[in-house]
């Protein structure tokens, strides 16, 4: 049983290390709502898990430094549904992405280039506007 806390809790990982989004699905070409939360530690990953019950976790490893981390990831959109219902209220940073989710799952397809406006803070990087020049990270120096 999920209760107030453990949701709260569940919440405030997915604000923090978590990801909610609509992703094009390279087998299927289509569309599909997402939620995905990746960690160092398998601990918090597997908490996630065992309040939802839905989802896979993965290991995955990077180069050294870094190390390996673990991502606990939904796909099935019924899940997807289900799972940000019952964080809808406590989310705070990832509210509208989740709002814009749960529209997309109702059928509101326009909500794809929002989402990717969000995700992108440069700009949406779907449809006819995806940018080819990337932005410049190279930091001013003070100036005497």
């Amino acid at each position: 049983m999920r209760d107030r806390i453990q949701l709260a809790y569940c919440a405030g990982l997915i604000d923090g290390e978590g990801s909610i989004g609509v992703y094009p699905n390279n087998c299927t070409r289509r569309y599909a709502a997402t939620v995905r939360l990746a960690m160092n530690g398998l601990d918090g990953v597997e908490r996630v898990y065992r309040v939802f019950g839905v989802g896979n976790i993965r290991s995955y490893v990077r180069r050294p430094p870094r190390g390996r981390y673990f991502c606990w990831s939904i796909g099935r959109q019924s899940d997807v549904a289900a799972v940000l219902t019952a964080l809808y209220p406590y989310l705070i940073v990832k509210r509208r992405e989740a709002q814009l989710a749960l529209r997309f799952i109702d059928g509101d397809d326009s909500v794809i280039y929002e989402l990717s406006a969000i995700k992108h803070r440069n700009g949406p990087r779907v449809g006819p506007f995806r940018s080819k020049s990337k932005p410049s990270t190279k930091s001013k120096g003070k100036k005497k």
